[in-house]
């Protein structure tokens, strides 16, 4: 039995059959259409083709198959090719348009998303895989330095000019206290028969506001109240005392609040 080679250029495989082609040169061209005899002149056409495919659309021609390393030209002309396009596949995360969005407000009216509450089960898995996870010291300076580049400071804090949050609050003579520490002060103040008035002013240091816990009218001056004096407080009141030297400001720890209490 005689032995056919394949007629493609450049070939020397086996033909498969009747074909006159290796398998592998037939797939190829049965994979664009036509399974019919390539002559030499007809494979260089379908070479121009793939190519003008290429130049024209590099990515979607690619897309399920197989292929080496990218140069560095083609990743420049793919990179360029995508400029302006919402999403890498050309289209496929375009933006809802606005009677898109419309339908799907319509279709979510009245729906009621289940709040996200983890079962002691799923809890229990959590906490398992995050046994003996760690960061390294590396990672956490990364995350470090990349919270104080978002961070924003002064005016442009979402909090400026706000009181802070605080979870739980105590009602004394229909006022209500951030702290205990504040209605033993404000009880103290009325068995002694001395008005007061509670957080009446905030001051703008510049970096942040500041707003002392009470303002006794008879003395004409400002008093905060600390259980526990934390670095950001003590800068807070160094720098109201730095630009407010005319305005007296009185720092009271539990020491004196015991001492006023005693005292009634």
């Amino acid at each position: 039995m005689k032995t056919e080679i394949c007629i493609a250029p450049e070939c020397n495989q086996i033909a498969n059959g009747s074909r006159h082609y290796c398998i592998k040169h037939y797939l190829r061209w049965r994979r664009h259409g036509d399974t019919t005899n390539r002559s030499a002149a007809t494979c260089l056409e379908t070479r121009l083709k793939i190519s003008r495919t290429l130049i024209n659309n590099p990515v979607s021609y690619w897309t399920g198959k197989t292929r080496g390393h990218l140069t560095a030209e083609w990743r420049d002309k793919i990179s360029k090719s995508n400029l302006g396009k919402v999403g890498y596949w050309f289209g496929k995360s375009k933006p809802h348009s606005e009677s898109t969005k419309q339908k799907i407000s319509e279709a979510n009216k009245g729906q009621k998303r289940p709040p996200r509450i983890f079962t002691l089960e799923q809890r229990a898995k959590l906490s398992k895989t995050k046994l003996g996870h760690t960061v390294s010291a590396a990672t956490r300076r990364k995350l470090s330095a990349s919270i104080k580049r978002i961070a924003k400071h002064g005016k442009d804090h979402h909090r400026w000019a706000k009181s802070p949050v605080h979870p739980k609050r105590l009602l004394y003579n229909g006022q209500s206290f951030r702290s205990s520490y504040e209605v033993r002060f404000a009880k103290a103040l009325d068995a002694r028969r001395i008005a007061w008035k509670y957080e009446p002013r905030r001051f703008n240091l510049g970096a942040f506001t500041y707003t002392p816990d009470f303002y006794l009218p008879r003395d004409k001056a400002y008093w905060e109240i600390k259980g526990w004096y934390d670095p950001q407080s003590k800068r807070k009141v160094e720098l109201f005392r730095e630009q407010n030297p005319g305005i007296p400001l009185v720092l009271a720890n539990k020491s004196i609040l015991e001492m006023m209490e005693a005292s009634q």
